[in-house]
């Protein structure tokens, strides 16, 4: 199926809930109808012919990916890359329900240093924990309304 919407054209894409792939399994491709350029990537990543992650693009830089790590139709982690593409942070949804209400941030070398909550879940960061090692060396938290 394509589909032309607000200058986008749009080819048999799974959305975050995961719709069934038929005529080309493995992945679904949204393109800008303008430049032609892909502008998200919707991917079976483990086979069983269901989308499970959902790639953003912008220039041909991944700017986040999305997954669904536990096959029930809901995003619960999000990969936030910079313009560079390299990895900003990881957000996750601590109930598994779709709102990110954590992200981790991590060193040049992949060793978690930052984790951030909103406990309230309104993303305003309200806990941060700090990392050595793997190991929390110190909890942050702060008034409600604290910007993120």
């Amino acid at each position: 199926m394509v589909a032309a919407v607000s200058g986008v054209v749009v080819y048999q894409v799974g959305g975050p809930s995961g719709e069934r792939l038929r005529d080309e399994p493995g992945s679904g491709r949204l393109y800008d109808a303008a430049s032609g350029e892909l502008v998200w990537l919707a991917t079976d990543r483990d086979r069983d012919l269901w989308f499970d992650m959902w790639t953003r693009y912008e220039a041909g830089v991944v700017l986040q990916s999305q997954f669904d790590q536990n096959n029930d139709d809901v995003v619960d982690y999000w990969r936030h890359m910079a313009p560079d593409g390299s990895l900003v942070n990881v957000g996750f949804s601590a109930r598994g329900d779709g709102i990110e209400d954590g992200w981790t941030y991590f060193d040049e070398d992949g060793a978690l240093i930052r984790a951030e909550y909103s406990t309230r879940r309104d993303g305003t960061i309200d806990r941060i924990e700090r990392y050595s090692d793997g190991q929390v060396v110190a909890v942050e938290t702060s008034a409600p309304g604290a910007p993120r």
